[in-house]
């Protein structure tokens, strides 16, 4: 199952890496082009850490 067909799996608690974002779940905690929140995307020289900028 995949966000662009099934857009309710990214909001689920349970299982879900995270928000919908552009069709594909996305892990607001840790991915580097949506940290904290979708679309936000780190500098090159920072990493994302439980949704913070390193």
């Amino acid at each position: 199952m995949t966000c662009d067909k099934f857009p309710r799996i990214c909001r689920q608690k349970a299982g879900s890496p995270g928000p919908d974002c552009k069709r594909k779940c996305v892990n607001v905690m840790k991915d580097r082009f949506n940290c904290g929140m979708r679309g936000y995307k780190c500098k090159y020289s920072e990493i994302c850490c439980k949704g913070q900028f390193i």
